[in-house]
């Protein structure tokens, strides 16, 4: 066989392993890799390969598969545990100036106005003029009882109207605005109630002017606590559980105030009982300080008014 015609890889592989006269090579692969240098140094470099290869397997200990558990279950444990959520930076709030604070309640102010029911203000208007034109057409005296009952109806009518926390337009969107829902309500209420009780004023100063009515301090005083008593029960009905709520406890107010206290029995027990707060600026106060509180802390927080 010609030098020029190498074994190829298997014959050397196998000479490595089992020598040059190994049997499983062809009398012409031995005779060749006898006669061939560049045969004969594969052969040995091969072996010396194996040799190297098989001292690393008894020194070294075969490498071990991870198992499952120690592989995937720790990367599974991590997706489980949820991550904490950052907690957002608190954005400070807004200072608002004396300056500020006086534009935005004339504006919240005005923006009530507007939004007042044209029957509440042609009902207020239209009942104190009758009123009026009958104190000048029909002097009557005293004028005191008159006065109060219509000036305390449409007190209480007026707080019905004024105090409803379900006529506020998008009331929603008012709890992310820089003026609190609270305010707003307060704005309404202040500014209807204002308006009525100065009109209230207005016809009893009318009728003070007028010979054998009385004076204008008597006559306010005749009206103002039961009216403001009445005002603050209405609201706090209307807030608390619904107007018609309001409207019962107002008409009750009205009634004592009017009927019981004015043209019923002196001494009934019910006037022994009542007189003394309905007819009282101090007690009738005290009162109505405590349910306009009470439907204040209901406006503010929502879900626990009507509304």
């Amino acid at each position: 066989m010609e030098h020029d015609r190498h074994v190829d890889d298997e014959a050397v592989t196998r000479a490595a392993a089992s020598g040059t006269d190994a049997p499983d090579l062809s009398a012409e692969q031995r005779s060749h890799l006898a006669g061939c240098a560049d045969c004969g140094n594969r052969v040995r470099a091969q072996a010396r390969i194996a040799t190297v290869l098989r001292t690393q397997e008894h020194q070294e200990p075969p490498p071990a598969v991870p198992s499952f558990d120690a592989l995937i279950a720790p990367r599974l444990a991590q997706r489980a545990v949820p991550e904490p959520e950052p907690r957002p930076e608190p954005v400070p709030a807004p200072r608002v100036g004396p300056a500020r604070a006086a534009r935005l309640a004339a504006a919240v102010t005005l923006r009530q106005a507007r939004l007042v029911p044209a029957a509440l203000a042609s009902a207020v208007v239209a009942g104190f003029a009758v009123l009026a034109l009958a104190l000048l057409l029909l002097p009557v005296v005293p004028a005191a009882p008159y006065v109060e009952a219509v000036t305390v109806g449409l007190v209480t009518v007026a707080g019905l109207v004024a105090s409803d926390p379900g006529r506020d337009p998008g009331k929603e969107a008012l709890h992310a605005v820089l003026v609190p829902p609270l305010a707003v309500w307060c704005a309404r209420l202040v500014l209807v109630l204002g308006t009525v009780l100065a009109l209230g004023a207005g016809v009893s100063a009318l009728a003070g002017a007028l010979p054998g009515a009385g004076a204008f301090p008597d006559l306010v005083g005749s009206w103002f606590p039961p009216a403001l008593l009445g005002a603050a029960l209405t609201v706090f009905g209307t807030v608390w559980r619904s107007p018609a709520v309001g409207l019962v406890l107002g008409g009750v107010s009205w009634a004592v105030a009017v009927v019981v206290l004015r043209w019923g029995p002196a001494e009934s027990p019910v006037t022994a009982v009542a007189a003394p707060l309905w007819s009282d600026l101090a007690a009738a106060s005290a009162v109505a300080a405590l349910a306009l509180a009470g439907a204040a802390w209901l406006v503010a927080r929502p879900g626990r008014s009507a509304g």
